[in-house]
């Protein structure tokens, strides 16, 4: 499997350098056809087995479809929550501002998209392990790997909140807005992110409908809350109509787990309030400081955002270590 994976990775290389060269956005559409057609061929002849082959098995089907018809209808819904914004933007605004947006919001859904993997590969499995096992090993595991996630969140958010300006300066300056748009995307990713992880905990007891149920709530939020956020206040209120969506979304997840012993309300509250007095705190700062003194913002934002930092690094360690340990 490394190999085919290898040899897959190989070959989107190369469509890289293509794109490099020639300067087409065809080459993004080939390398991902070529790359997936590369692992699907390795995956026939490289790895040793019967030959592959079309087959029908009813109860294979059944159970796919009892089971997968909320999953395939969530990831509708999700997909559709996720990129309401992106999609509406050019339509209330021009192409230009749209570009800025899309530089925030792929800087500020980043640890979600990469988080998102993790939590399917480790959280999932290990909380389908624990239910099969009995109720307490499930709510203990579960807390555990709340008591892990929610400051290693904390810090993931707040590394953004901060960094992103400063980070934000190597593109050229008609893109200054994204670093305030990408400070005000993460309060969006901090309930997308809960909501994702905290689901895992509905997939591992076969409780589906309940992931369908939130994702088709978060939709209906979000839709009118992002049109009558920018009504009202343009860009931001776009931006925070959809955290209103994302909330929502959280709410129902957590208000689903709650029935089953596992109540995360007042700890993600916690966590949230953390969050928002240094991000929220550190990233203003910089600016107040900058119009007192006449400095240029970037060097309050590496001074506050490094002592911060240094900070939730050490807090981060004393917390966590300790939990991954077993303590």
């Amino acid at each position: 499997t490394h190999c085919i994976s290898s040899a897959a990775s190989d070959v989107y290389k190369r469509q890289v350098v293509y794109a490099y060269y020639f300067r087409t956005v065809w080459a993004l559409v080939l390398g991902a056809v070529v790359t997936a057609a590369a692992r699907w061929l390795l995956a026939v002849v490289a790895i040793p087995s019967r030959n592959n082959r079309l087959a029908w098995e009813p109860q294979a089907v059944t159970d796919l479809i009892d089971f997968g018809k909320w999953v395939f209808l969530s990831t509708l819904l999700m997909y559709l929550a996720r990129h309401f914004d992106q999609l509406i933007i050019p339509k209330l605004e021009n192409m230009g501002v749209a570009g800025v947006y899309g530089i925030a919001w792929s800087l500020a859904m980043t640890p979600l998209i990469l988080g998102g993997a993790v939590i399917g590969q480790v959280l999932l499995p290990a909380l389908s392990e624990s239910k099969r096992e009995d109720r307490d090993t499930f709510k203990r595991r579960f807390d555990r790997a709340r008591a892990v996630l929610l400051p290693l969140h904390v810090y993931v958010v707040v590394a953004i909140a901060l960094g992103s300006a400063p980070l934000l300066r190597i593109y050229k300056p008609v893109y200054a807005d994204a670093a305030w748009m990408c400070q005000l995307l993460v309060f969006s990713m901090w309930f997308q992110y809960l909501q994702e992880a905290w689901t895992q905990a509905l997939v591992a007891t076969g409780d589906t409908r309940s992931q369908a149920i939130a994702n088709a709530v978060r939709v209906f939020v979000t839709i009118p809350a992002i049109l009558l956020g920018f009504e009202l206040l343009g860009v931001p209120g776009l931006i925070l109509g959809n955290a209103v969506g994302a909330a929502a979304g959280h709410f129902v997840v957590s208000w689903r787990i709650r029935a089953m012993g596992l109540d995360v309300f007042r700890a993600d509250a916690k966590y949230l309030v953390l969050a928002v007095a240094l991000g929220g705190g550190g990233g203003y700062a910089p600016y107040v400081i900058a119009a007192q003194t006449g400095v240029d913002p970037l060097w309050p934002q590496l001074g506050i955002g490094g002592l911060i930092g240094i900070g939730l690094t050490i807090w981060l360690y004393l917390r966590v270590l300790p939990r991954l340990r077993g303590r």
